[in-house]
């Protein structure tokens, strides 16, 4: 790894630029997800849901993966149209994501079961098109973090993820019909 100068980076430079980078993309990526919850009440959650501690590792897993990968290179690749295209779906899944929080308001839940009495299925906004918008927001701001770091590797911390997710829809696609049996399967 080089730095500025073009002189080979010291093993701490190395660690550092690893810390760095871990902690922005960790700083980003919470941001965008747990601030709108602040702003947007939420209804009743287990916290004790395995689902939820399961996705937050496997995002903590990429960003870490991510972080690495980009210290162990040294500097972030050059801007081809296959970076320009995960910047662009990074940036577009993060107000994908706000939207649809907004959307659900008081029915969501950081767990994949809601025991608030009040719960509501919704079909507006990205609800109209999409099961689980949040969840592809998720997805695609994950998908554009890998696709624009131009990090190989990181797609085994991705496949984890989609795992996960694949798993937390699961339950939460069963509590739901268990509440609402008139909703379709």
């Amino acid at each position: 790894m080089r730095n500025d100068t073009g002189a080979e980076c010291p093993a701490e430079e190395r660690w550092s630029n690893f810390f760095v980078t871990f902690t922005s993309l960790g700083a980003v990526l919470g941001a965008a997800h747990f601030l709108p919850g602040r702003r947007f009440a939420y209804a009743g959650g287990n916290a004790a849901d395995p689902t939820y501690w399961a996705m937050l590792g496997s995002v903590c897993l990429i960003v870490a993966s991510v972080a690495a990968e980009t210290a162990a290179r040294g500097t972030m690749p050059d801007a081809t149209p296959e970076i320009w295209l995960g910047r662009f779906i990074l940036i577009m899944s993060i107000p994908w994501t706000w939207w649809s929080r907004r959307v659900l308001g008081a029915n969501y839940a950081p767990t994949a079961s809601n025991d608030s009495p009040g719960q509501k299925i919704v079909r507006e906004g990205p609800y109209r098109w999409f099961r689980h918008p949040i969840y592809l927001g998720n997805a695609g701001s994950m998908a554009g973090l890998v696709i624009a770091t131009g990090s190989r590797w990181s797609w085994s911390a991705f496949a984890v993820f989609a795992g996960v997710l694949a798993w937390r829809i699961r339950i939460e696609d069963a509590s739901l019909r268990k509440k609402f049996p008139e909703i379709r399967p």
